[in-house]
């Protein structure tokens, strides 16, 4: 049977050859700007310190020696590359001989922290917390910030280089106020000229608008603010699965990081770390597999 263009695969590879198109613009920018600094210290010695020399080790190792050499560098991609294996390849072990002072952090506490920033670029410190608390590792948020950047890996709004997709949506279907007698012309003329729905808030709730907002601002930065959408079922299917993952998988740090319907095996020190995703992995819980 032949293969049938639909029109959202026209548009599918419109975006990905714009978004091609735009990573390239930015690749040839950053280059200008290395190429223009280098000539300005002319030969001079730049000194990096071992969390600057860190970073960029492990940026380096992930796109390899290849790629390393058609980008301008600061310094030649084998120093680079010495760098991974003299810094990075360091792990949190008891191979060195124990000294005096806090205990070390046990490997597999280290691994969780290492994997849970990896695979979440938004987490911050607090919510990799959280996650370990769930299972069973309860440790400071400044000990995942120490294993973060002994591992070269940078905070949560640094981590999320990849620009957040628009969802598209212009034209306002709802529109909800509260009952402030500074809306009402307003509210005359939507009624009156438009097909926006105007939604009044309860009566006597000064509170509600703010923690509502609060959620709203939740679900477009870490859902719907990074998927495209074609048509209504998906938009739905996805406030759904958010709906699901927000009381019973997501950390509050304004409930002091804890999660507002814990599940029964929350906290289980026992059995395997699995995740449970939702819409593809952009929404993630990790937990422990009962025995």
């Amino acid at each position: 049977m032949p293969f049938l263009f639909q029109p959202w695969h026209i548009l599918l590879a419109a975006l990905c050859g714009m978004v091609n198109e735009r990573q390239r613009q930015i690749i040839e920018f950053q280059n200008a700007q290395i190429e223009a600094v280098l000539k300005q210290l002319a030969k001079k010695r730049l000194l990096l310190n071992d969390d600057q020399r860190r970073l960029l080790a492990v940026k380096a190792h992930a796109i390899g020696r290849k790629a390393l050499l058609e980008l301008t560098t600061i310094v030649t991609p084998d120093t680079i590359l010495r760098w991974h294996r003299k810094l990075v390849a360091k792990k949190f072990d008891s191979s060195n001989k124990r000294q005096p002072g806090r205990p070390r952090i046990r490997p597999e506490v280290v691994d969780a922290i290492v994997r849970f920033a990896r695979e979440n670029p938004t987490w911050g410190y607090d919510r990799i917390q959280g996650a370990l608390k769930n299972v069973g590792y309860h440790i400071a948020d400044s000990t995942v910030a120490n294993v973060l950047k002994a591992h070269g890996i940078e905070p949560a709004p640094d981590r999320q280089r990849t620009p957040a997709w628009s969802t598209f949506l212009k034209d306002a279907k709802h529109l909800i106020v509260d009952r402030d007698t500074s809306f009402i012309t307003m509210r005359e003329f939507l009624d009156q000229n438009t097909d926006t729905e105007v939604v009044l808030l309860p009566p006597k709730s000064p509170n509600l608008n703010a923690y509502m907002e609060r959620w709203f601002r939740s679900l477009k930065s870490e859902c719907l603010g990074r998927m495209i959408f074609f048509g209504r079922p998906s938009l739905d299917n996805a406030v759904a699965e958010y709906h699901k993952h927000y009381p019973g998988e997501r950390h509050q740090q304004g409930l002091g990081n804890q999660l507002i319907e814990p599940e029964d095996d929350a906290g289980s020190v026992a059995g395997k770390i699995e995740c449970r995703e939702r819409l593809g992995g952009m929404l993630k819980y990790y937990h422990r597999r009962a025995a």
